[in-house]
């Protein structure tokens, strides 16, 4: 075989000499209309090229400048951390499209030194609830091995960064933070994968399981019991679960667990309260899918709960990272 390949080898780097040249790559190789000799001889198996980076300004000083790489990214993607308070439902901080770089974005913010943050995509559904599922994905992190699931970890990075000053910190089994940027600085980026993917897929769920502080006893527990309940299977594609609530949004995916799942914060626009729920009362969720976790969620006030401890029911409560 090694006799082969090295018989081959020419007759290969020919053929890239004499057609175009690879110049970035996608699900498919692109090639661009200027034949040039690679600076490196890529695998024809697995050829996975580095983007090539744009010419980005500095932005000055006491700013910093974020450059993204992201194949698939529907709806473009924001900034989440010290900047916004850690809300990943805000997407003040949107990146823009570098003109003549495709699939490059870039955004400047004020430089702290006690910067971090994370990258989160738009799911390409407008209605989709924006939230923490669609951050860039995990990377391999030895240190955190022993308390991690398997399912948890990434056996390969996810996010890498290509040039400029950052470096990434994880937290929950290999999630990027990106922390000591510099002053003046562009720092550049490759998103190899989401964590989850932002394409929503057109059919509607089969199974339905929601999570939230179920039978919390009144609001004044910030935090209460969060754990999975499978709902009922009205049809094809509404779903209903009685429960004691807890005042809080809600989690929904089509397995009992974290990964992959869709937040729904009680302030959005998908969601509708019935009779004016409180925290500790008994309702009625109902989840019509539309497409997979994607859909229209209501919560119905069933019977009250005997207390007089105030209500401190948010969307923004359960915003965790």
């Amino acid at each position: 075989m090694k006799k082969v390949f090295i018989f081959l080898l020419p007759i290969w780097a020919f053929g890239l000499v004499s057609c175009n040249t690879i110049s970035q790559r996608n699900d498919s190789i692109i090639f661009s209309e200027v034949p040039v000799i690679p600076d490196t001889i890529i695998d024809p198996i697995d050829p996975e090229i580095t983007p090539e980076l744009p010419t980005i300004a500095n932005p000055g000083a006491g700013y910093t400048t974020i450059a993204i790489y992201a194949e698939v990214c529907p709806r473009g993607a924001y900034l989440v951390g010290t900047t916004n308070a850690w809300y990943p439902d805000d997407d003040t901080y949107s990146f823009e499209p570098v003109a003549s770089a495709p699939n490059w974005y870039a955004l400047t913010v004020p430089y702290t030194s006690d910067f971090q943050g994370k990258v989160v995509a738009r799911p390409s559904e407008e209605d989709v609830p924006l939230s923490w599922t669609y951050q860039w994905g995990k990377n391999y992190d030895p240190n955190s091995l022993a308390e991690c699931d398997r399912n948890d970890m990434a056996l390969d990075d996810n996010v890498i960064i290509l040039a400029g000053n950052g470096e990434f910190e994880y937290e929950n089994c290999g999630q990027p933070k990106l922390v000591h940027v510099a002053n003046d600085g562009v720092v550049y980026i490759w998103i190899k994968n989401w964590e989850v993917s932002p394409i929503i897929e057109p059919c509607p769920l089969e199974i339905c399981w929601a999570k939230s502080d179920w039978d919390s006893p009144y609001a004044y527990y910030d935090y209460g019991i969060w754990y999975w309940k499978q709902m009922n299977a009205v049809n094809d594609s509404v779903f209903e679960l009685y429960t004691r609530w807890g005042g809080n949004g809600l989690s929904i995916n089509d397995i009992n667990e974290d990964h992959g799942h869709a937040w729904y914060p009680l302030d959005h626009e998908t969601v509708t309260l019935i009779d004016n729920p409180q925290a500790g009362d008994s309702v009625l969720v109902t989840f019509v899918s539309r497409k997979q976790t994607t859909g229209r969620l209501s919560i119905r006030m069933l019977e009250k709960v005997q207390s007089t401890m105030p209500s401190t029911a948010t969307g923004k409560v359960a915003a965790r990272r």
